[in-house]
């Protein structure tokens, strides 16, 4: 699940869902509701977005490792 990702990652660098927000521009709520799972298919330039700020490559946020 992409959520549990992005919490996951945000978390690893020190970020709260603020920060993460206002670098990504992406409203706190929209955020929150990513990382609970209401929100379960970001647009790719929301999740393209996500990755930059958190400062990682796109396929780790998109693809499931196995």
């Amino acid at each position: 699940m992409i959520g549990k990702k992005i919490r996951n990652l945000r978390k690893e660098k020190g970020l709260t869902q603020k920060e993460l927000a206002r670098l990504t521009g992406i409203s706190q709520s929209y955020l929150s509701e990513l990382e609970a799972g209401i929100k379960t298919n970001p647009s790719i330039e929301i999740t393209k977005k996500i990755a930059e700020a958190l400062e990682i490559d796109i396929c780790q946020l998109v693809y499931e490792r196995k």
